[in-house]
């Protein structure tokens, strides 16, 4: 697997264990100017849990549109924010 694709598999796996994230999903929905695109290969057992999460995010925010692309936006904000806070931290 390849490095990006294994740092945003992270990403994903990481923000799927908070209990906000369909918060953080529906946040980066706003985001829209971050929108270039990126080929991953997701394993097939991610693929499950991302389609239970946007059940999950489908019913807190109906009217989101582009579920899953937002849920890796998301996803990829986070580890970015939360690296950098670690990285300052020590």
């Amino acid at each position: 697997m390849r490095g990006k694709s294994k740092w945003i598999i992270e990403s994903i796996e990481s923000l799927l264990k908070l209990d906000d994230f369909p918060t953080l999903v529906e946040i980066a929905e706003d985001m829209d100017q971050l929108s270039d695109m990126v080929s991953i290969r997701l394993p097939e057992s991610l693929m499950m849990r991302i389609e239970k999460a946007i059940i999950q995010i489908r019913k807190q925010y109906p009217t989101i549109e582009g579920v899953k692309s937002n849920l890796i936006r998301a996803s990829i904000i986070q580890r970015l924010l939360r690296e950098a806070t670690s990285v300052t931290e020590v």
